[in-house]
């Protein structure tokens, strides 16, 4: 059934007391004062020119800014030459959001020469020691790395077998350097944070020492996002929390990328559950099932959840769906066979949910600037902080 203007505004009131009833009832149940660090972490990713407004600052636990990267000589450099001014945009927001820890990400999808930087002592060493002038540099309270992937070949990436091992030496070389670093300017207590971007497939676990490496890390940002995308044989929840039973793909969902890390050794508390703020689309979808798991002629690409919610109005034509099962909205437009894969508030609230009962770390979210309303942004704070 397609969603009219007023379905939408009388949804959007209903989840608002809903989110305020359960925020008070969680506060309450935990004891929760507001000037005590939050229970769980809500990691935003910000890349680019992302506007990150004190009012977005005070929901979150950490900012990370996307991306650094590797040149071949194993320096590292910012591609936007803008990146300085806005880390130190988000630097400033520390002044008002006591809680917030900004972080610099290194790496992201396509960036090189991590093989090579983790290859040696020598070459770790000066890895680690960047870090800390990267650190010095911008005034940051850590560094995540997103290394994609290691062991595995990418978009032109170099990879070795000897990634494995390497990756865990390159983390505790950072880690070792992170904690002297702390020892040295009065930071012994609250430290300075090292957090990983990891995938959540069973390649990844195999070409990693999960079990040992996460000993060095603060926590694990886990990307459950993009299960389905370009060049997958169907259309499907690409951030889905649960398997639908119809999913030819049972392995590719939240709930079974945490099951893995949790098998493989990882404190609950260091797994922090990746949300998708975009949508992935697919057009020529076969006209059954409202276009869920079906084939398609070709991949529309990416959109932002802000630009999601306008094709809700009646003159897009699109038709809100939900899955009960994996617990995921979707979008069908049966003239067009157009179907959108997304987040919304109440998949959020399943997924929050789901990381109070299994006494995750929190969740993160790719990324700060398809929610420039902040709409997804107030599920997590009120369901989490």
């Amino acid at each position: 059934m397609g969603m009219k203007k007023t379905h939408i505004v009388l949804i959007g009131l209903f989840a608002a007391v809903i989110l305020v009833m359960l925020g008070c009832e969680f506060t309450r149940m935990a004891g929760f004062n507001a000037k005590e660090a939050p229970p769980y972490h809500i990691v935003g990713y910000a890349s680019g020119s992302a506007d990150v407004k004190v009012n977005d600052a005070d929901r979150l636990t950490h900012i990370i800014y996307a991306f650094a990267r590797i040149d071949e000589s194993g320096a590292f450099y910012f591609p936007n030459p803008e990146a300085p001014a806005h880390i130190k945009r988000l630097v400033q927001l520390k002044s008002e959001t006591p809680y917030l820890n900004v972080l610099v990400s290194i790496g992201g999808w396509g960036a090189d020469y991590f093989s090579d930087a983790a290859l040696t002592e020598d070459s770790r060493a000066a890895f680690a020691e960047q870090v800390e002038e990267l650190i010095t540099a911008h005034s940051l309270d850590g560094v995540d790395i997103d290394w994609e992937y290691p062991g595995q070949p990418g978009p032109g990436i170099a990879y070795r077998e000897e990634d494995k091992a390497n990756f865990t030496l390159l983390l505790k070389a950072v880690r070792d350097r992170l904690d002297k670093m702390g020892d040295s300017r009065g930071r012994r207590f609250s430290g300075y944070i090292l957090t990983i971007a990891a995938s959540d497939s069973k390649t990844y676990l195999e070409k990693t020492e999960m079990d040992t490496l996460h000993h060095f890390v603060d926590h694990i940002n886990l990307m459950s996002y993009d299960f389905y995308t370009d060049g997958s044989e169907t259309t499907g929840h690409h951030t889905g929390l649960n398997k639908s039973s119809a999913s030819i793909n049972a392995e590719r969902t939240a709930q079974a990328g945490i099951e893995r890390y949790l098998a493989a050794g990882v404190p609950p508390e260091k797994i922090v559950m990746g949300v998708a703020f975009y949508g992935r689309s697919w057009e020529g979808v076969v006209d059954e099932n409202n276009g869920l798991y079906q084939k398609y002629d070709s991949f529309r690409g990416a959109f932002g959840y802000g630009y999601i919610t306008e094709l809700l109005s009646d003159e897009y034509g699109f038709e809100r769906h939900w899955d009960e099962e994996a617990k995921a909205p979707y979008l069908w437009h049966p003239d067009s066979s157009i179907f959108i894969s997304y987040e919304d508030p109440e998949s959020l609230i399943y997924k929050s949910t789901f990381v109070r009962e299994h006494e995750l770390g929190g969740i993160m979210y790719w990324e700060h600037r398809h929610d420039q309303e902040g709409a997804l942004l107030d599920v997590l704070h009120h369901m989490l902080k």
